[in-house]
C-alpha cells in the first residue's frame, strides 16, 4: 500500500519554484490556488512556479498526473527533460523514462513545445505556436529526449489507460504483461529487493 499524502500550498507572488519530493513508495497530492489538482507519484521530484502571469510544473524525476483548471490567458505548462506539455484546461499524465517521456492526454488536449538544451526553465520557454505537435484525449505520445529522436503519437484504449494510471488509487494493475516486466515496475514502489525463482523472463501476469 503506497502512502499517499494532501498539500495545499500558498504561494507568493514572484517567489522562485517550490521543491515537493516523494520517497519510494510515497505519493502526494497537490492543490494550486486555482484548483488545478497535482499528483505526484513515487520517487519523484516537481519544482512548482506559479505567479499571475503563468503556471509552470518543472517534472525533474519521476510521474505526475495534474487536472489543470481552466484559464485560457494562462495555460498551465509542464517541463520534462527539454519538452514543454502546455494546456489550458485538461487533465494528463507526464512520465519522465530513461529515453523518453511518456504523455497520457486523459481530458482535453494539450500542445508539445521543445526547449534548447541551454534554455532555462522558466516563464521565457513557455511560448509555443498553435501549429505544434497536439496530444488529444484518448492518445498516449512517446517524446523522445534526444535531439536525433521522434516524437510519436498513437491511440490508447481506455482500459489500458486505466491499467497505467491506477496508481492514482494507490493500485498497480497488471495484464498479461510478463512477470519480468510486472517485477520491474513494482520494484519503481519498494526498496526491498525483489527475486524469483525459477527465471520469471516467459511467465505472464495473466491468469
Amino acid at each position: 500500500q503506497m502512502c499517499i499524502r494532501d498539500r495545499l500550498h500558498l504561494f507568493q507572488k514572484d517567489q522562485q519554484f517550490v521543491r515537493y519530493e516523494t520517497a519510494v513508495g510515497e505519493s502526494s497530492t497537490i492543490y494550486l490556488p486555482d484548483n488545478s489538482k497535482v499528483l505526484l507519484n513515487t520517487d519523484s521530484v516537481l519544482l512548482v512556479r506559479y505567479t499571475d502571469e503563468y503556471r509552470l510544473l518543472d517534472l525533474q524525476r519521476g510521474e505526475l498526473h495534474v487536472e489543470v483548471a481552466h484559464d485560457k490567458a494562462r495555460p498551465l505548462s509542464v517541463v520534462a527533460n527539454h519538452k514543454v506539455i502546455q494546456a489550458v484546461g485538461t487533465a494528463f499524465s507526464v512520465q519522465v523514462k530513461a529515453s523518453e517521456v511518456e504523455l497520457i492526454v486523459t481530458h482535453g488536449k494539450v500542445i508539445i513545445g521543445q526547449l534548447n538544451e541551454e534554455q532555462e526553465v522558466n516563464e521565457n520557454a513557455l511560448v509555443i505556436p498553435q501549429s505544434s505537435l497536439a496530444v488529444s484525449k484518448g492518445e498516449i505520445a512517446s517524446l523522445a529526449t534526444a535531439n536525433t529522436g521522434v516524437d510519436s503519437v498513437s491511440i490508447i484504449d481506455n482500459k489500458l489507460i486505466k491499467q497505467n494510471l491506477s496508481w492514482r488509487q494507490g493500485n498497480l494493475v497488471f495484464n498479461g504483461e510478463t512477470l519480468a516486466e510486472a517485477m520491474k515496475e513494482v520494484s519503481r514502489y519498494t526498496s526491498c529487493l525483489l527475486y524469483t525463482s525459477p527465471s520469471p523472463r516467459d511467465l505472464s501476469t495473466s491468469r
